[in-house]
């Protein structure tokens, strides 16, 4: 027990956040009685705001160093970030909608828009859940991005890659996981395991993106910014 208490004080508040977050889709599971689909949608929700702080995040870089990059280098990768992950998780949300979508949202995927997207987040209830995600990553954002001083230590081109290690492991592992719950017909026992995976593989790749930074400038790499 000493051992899992002192494990526990040396996370980051950011990972104690990004865990109780994430316990909320378990409540869902459980009390709610949500399926595959609302999971999915869910997450794909999370992968949107990501995207957001992203975008943030090449905006501020090099924030409170000696030369950051000119403006106009941030603004031209915030456009090309938003361009590709877009088309990346317009490409994903037709993925979930053919595999785990109901009846009733899978008629035409050509309908696919925002009025649908809105009736789906109230059909499962998924405001809170989704401000919960939105606090969680921006907290993230805040605490180790600004605060830590991440943005003086890193890319536009680091960042503009990053976000595809966490969605690529991440969803695989789910999608396939929730074909297995489907084809086994064991919906509340898959999807707690599902999400206990999720969570699992949520904090890895945030310790992983934020560990892999360097702690200093190094000049003979081009790619970082200048540190003060």
């Amino acid at each position: 027990m000493d051992k899992i208490n002192k494990i526990l004080r040396k996370l980051p508040p950011s990972v104690v956040f990004l865990v109780a977050v994430n316990l909320i889709p378990l409540f869902g599971v459980i009390f709610w009685g949500w399926k595959v689909f609302p999971i999915m949608i869910l997450f794909w929700f999370e992968n949107i705001i990501i995207g957001v702080f992203f975008i943030l995040r090449i905006l501020t870089i090099g924030l409170g160093a000696n030369s950051p990059p000119s403006l106009l280098y941030r603004l031209f990768g915030a456009l090309f970030f938003t361009a590709h992950y877009g088309i990346f998780v317009l490409g994903h949300l037709v993925f979930i909608f053919v595999l785990f979508s109901p009846p009733d949202f899978s008629a035409d995927i050509e309908m696919i828009n925002s009025a649908l997207m809105v009736s789906i987040i109230e059909s499962y209830q998924l405001t809170w859940v989704l401000i919960g995600l939105f606090l969680s990553h921006g907290f993230s954002y805040i605490s180790n991005y600004l605060f830590l001083g991440e943005s003086q230590r890193t890319s536009i081109i680091r960042l503009s890659i990053r976000p595809y290690l966490r969605v690529a492991i991440l969803h695989v592992t789910i999608i396939i996981g929730g074909m297995v719950v489907i084809a086994l017909n064991q919906p509340l026992a898959g999807m707690i395991f599902l999400l206990i995976i999720k969570i699992i593989i949520d904090c890895w790749t945030h310790l992983v993106e934020h560990e892999a930074l360097p702690n200093s400038f190094d000049p003979k790499n081009p790619i970082q910014v200048n540190a003060p």
